[in-house]
């Protein structure tokens, strides 16, 4: 997915704090094959972020209106299979 504009328009000096804001890219995945990996990075309140597919979260969060819909990932049904490959129910 592309950028999603209402996370990165606007943002001031003090907002992005130093660190790279990139606005455009390319899927660095070029084969079915290829290995990936996933750099997480949040802060203290991203377990409440409700604008994810999947999520049945409600919170005191704004939806972002402009956010593509993604209808490759479930919330749900990858923390499900987190659970199952972990032996919770």
């Amino acid at each position: 997915l592309g950028n999603v504009t209402a996370y990165t328009s606007g943002a001031t000096a003090a907002m992005i704090d130093g660190f790279p804001v990139i606005t455009a890219w390319n899927d660095p995945i070029l084969y079915s094959c290829q290995k990936n990996f996933i750099v997480g990075i949040g802060d203290v309140n991203t377990h409440a972020d409700a604008n994810l597919p999947g999520s049945t979260l409600t919170s005191s969060y704004e939806r972002i209106a402009d956010k593509p819909v993604d209808t490759t990932v479930n919330v749900q049904t990858a923390t499900a299979m987190v659970g199952t490959l972990e032996g919770i129910t």
